[in-house]
């Protein structure tokens, strides 16, 4: 933290899901999180990341794409005093029109991608009305389907154009 110039971050294993061994540490109480690092550390590798404000601020937006062509989004939104945006942990994800700006930079940030991809779910926070790429779900099984009831369509429709290629 100290090398990157971060007074505050997330960190969890890289192999991992629904928040497992998910945390949030600050510069100061990084030596009393040392043991949930470690504890993290002991499932596989660790991701650091900058902890972003604007998760607690609108929360997170999850962007669904198939065929690099934009389906849906929902937004994901931590209880009141957490950061974690899972329903298990008191977080809401409500289906939301995405604005147009953070689809546009999903959209570049797919096109930078060696290969097209079936399918694709980009998370991030909207920061000064731009994307701050959080995660992007290559091999995500929960792309929120419920959110656009034509998204069933739109991946099968997806698959379908693959296999013709």
């Amino acid at each position: 933290m100290q090398e990157e110039g971060w007074n505050e971050v997330v960190f969890k294993p890289v192999i991992s899901a629904s928040a497992y061994h998910t945390h949030k540490s600050t510069l100061k109480d990084a030596a009393v999180n040392q043991a949930h690092f470690d504890e993290a550390l002991a499932h596989s590798a660790v991701l650091v990341q900058p902890f972003e404000e604007a998760i607690c601020k609108e929360g997170e937006w999850s962007l669904i794409f198939f065929n690099h062509q934009f389906s849906h989004a929902v937004l994901k939104v931590p209880k009141s005093g957490d950061f974690r945006t899972q329903p298990h942990l008191g977080g809401k994800i409500q289906p939301m029109e995405a604005p147009v700006r953070l689809v546009q930079d999903a959209e570049r940030l797919l096109s930078s991608l060696p290969e097209p991809v079936l399918y694709a779910r980009v998370d991030g926070v909207n920061k000064d009305g731009h994307l701050v790429l959080m995660e992007l779900e290559l091999i995500e099984p929960a792309l929120f389907m419920f959110a656009d009831t034509k998204s069933p369509e739109k991946m099968a429709d997806a698959i379908h154009e693959k296999i013709l290629a």
